[in-house]
């Protein structure tokens, strides 16, 4: 019979299983057509397009918040954006499908904060980002103004002055 184990116990064996997995997956080949999360063979020509299993892209996908059809600066841009550029690689162009963005550090301004930009092909499902469409990610989408920058006293004072002498 197997003596119980403590929560520490439990805890570090679960860590030493995930070290052993990552080291596996990292020591495997590369290869196109295996998913990026587990390492498991794609078949299915969706998946593999993506790069992720139906599962793993549940699992790599779960914690974003996604908008879709809230950009419209952005969508703007892209219907701007030169048509060979604009193009997806199955031959669509995308310039009048909708923007779709999800919270990430290296994205664009938006009035959701800094978000991922991308438009999915109503073709073949891929997601390409707006940058490999020439948009540049230093664009700032937002649509709210920049706030005025605050008028120094001493340029109050003066206005005032200016003011008092025009209605002598």
């Amino acid at each position: 019979m197997a003596t119980p184990k403590t929560p520490e116990q439990i805890e570090r064996r679960r860590e030493r299983r995930k070290a052993r997995r990552l080291a596996k997956k990292l020591s495997r080949p590369v290869s196109e057509n295996a998913c990026n999360l587990c390492g498991r063979t794609l078949t299915d020509p969706e998946s593999t397009q993506r790069g992720f299993g139906p599962s793993c892209w549940k699992k790599a996908t779960a914690d974003k918040e996604h908008f879709e059809g809230c950009f419209p600066e952005a969508e703007a841009a892209l219907r701007n954006a030169d048509e060979d550029a604009a193009t997806c690689l199955c031959g669509c162009d995308l310039r009048g499908q909708p923007v779709e963005g999800y919270e990430h550090d290296s994205g664009w301004k938006t009035d959701h904060g800094i978000q991922w930009l991308f438009v999915t092909c109503p073709n073949c499902k891929y997601e390409m980002a707006l940058w490999k469409m020439g948009i540049r990610r230093g664009q700032d989408f937002s649509s709210q103004p920049e706030p005025e920058a605050p008028v120094e006293e001493e340029e109050k004072k003066e206005e005032v002055l200016d003011l008092s002498h025009s209605l002598r």
